[in-house]
C-alpha cells in the first residue's frame, strides 16, 4: 500500500530548493483560551497561513485587511502548532516556518485604576443596554467565553468592510456568514443566541435587503457605524464580565 505523506511533509518537500526569503517570525506567541492570539511576519510578499494542529483555529486570512497577520484561537490550553510561507511569482519560499503558539486557562487581566473614571454615555445607548439586558437573561455556564470570541470577530470583521472586494451587499453577507461559520461554529446555538440575532438585526438593517446594492459611499458607512456600535458595545461588556469575576 502507498504510505501517505502528511501536509507538512508534502509542504517542505515542495519547498526544498526554492531561494525565496521564508518570512521572519516570532517562535512562539502566547494567548488565553478562548481569545483571539494575532500571530505577525515580517515579508515583502504575501503570505500563507496553516494550523496544524487540531484544535487550533485560523481566522480565515482573506477576510482580514493584510495577509501578513494570522489570528487564531483555541478553545483548551496546550501548545499548538502554526505553520506559514511565501511565494514570489511562481516560487515558493524556501522554508516554512513554524510558530509556537501557548494557549494558557487565564485571559488578560485589564488593567484597574484606583478610581476608575465613569465611561462617558454615548448620545444613544439603546443598543449596548439591550445587548446587556439579553446577556444578563442568558443563563449558559459559558457565555463569557462566547462574548469574548463575538468582541474578537466582529472586531476583525470591522476591519474588513473596508476590503475593496466587498462589492455588493450580497458579497458582504456571504463573506461575513462563511467566517461566521469557520470561526464561530462550534459555538452551541442557545449560548447568547439573543445576542447573535440582535448583532445580526442591527448590521442587516445597516446593509438593507437587496444583495445586489452596491457598497457605495452611502451603505459602507452604514455597515462600518453598525459594526462600530457593535464592537464597541461587545468590548465594553466584556470589560465589565472580567472585572466583575476577577
Amino acid at each position: 500500500m502507498r504510505a501517505t505523506l502528511t501536509f507538512a511533509a508534502l509542504l517542505w518537500a515542495s519547498v526544498a530548493l526554492a531561494d525565496v526569503p521564508a518570512p521572519v517570525v516570532p517562535s512562539e506567541v502566547k494567548g488565553s483560551v478562548g481569545e483571539f492570539i494575532t500571530v505577525k511576519a515580517d515579508c515583502k510578499n504575501p503570505v500563507q497561513w496553516y494550523a496544524v494542529s487540531s484544535g487550533l483555529k485560523l481566522f480565515p486570512v482573506e477576510l482580514l485587511k493584510d495577509t501578513k497577520t494570522a489570528v487564531v484561537t483555541a478553545n483548551k490550553a496546550g501548545r499548538y502548532e502554526l505553520l506559514c510561507w511565501t511565494a514570489e511569482g511562481n516560487e515558493p519560499s524556501k522554508a516554512t516556518k513554524t510558530v509556537t503558539i501557548v494557549v494558557d486557562d487565564n485571559g488578560p487581566t485589564p488593567p484597574v485604576p484606583p478610581t476608575p473614571p465613569t465611561p462617558p454615555v454615548p448620545p444613544d445607548s439603546t443598543f449596548y443596554n439591550d445587548l446587556k439586558r439579553l446577556y444578563d437573561a442568558d443563563k449558559s455556564e459559558d457565555k463569557q467565553t462566547t462574548l469574548s470570541k463575538l468582541t474578537g470577530f466582529y472586531k476583525a470583521l470591522l476591519s474588513y468592510i473596508d476590503k475593496p472586494n466587498s462589492v455588493t451587499v450580497g458579497d458582504f453577507r456571504n463573506d461575513w456568514q462563511a467566517a461566521m461559520s469557520e470561526v464561530l461554529g462550534d459555538i452551541p446555538a442557545d449560548v447568547l443566541a439573543d445576542c447573535r440575532r440582535l448583532i445580526g438585526q442591527r448590521i442587516g438593517a445597516a446593509l438593507g435587503v437587496d444583495p445586489e446594492a452596491k457598497l457605495d459611499p452611502t451603505i459602507r458607512p452604514k455597515a462600518k457605524s453598525a459594526l462600530t456600535e457593535i464592537t464597541t458595545a461587545l468590548d465594553k461588556l466584556n470589560t465589565l464580565e472580567k472585572r466583575k469575576n476577577k
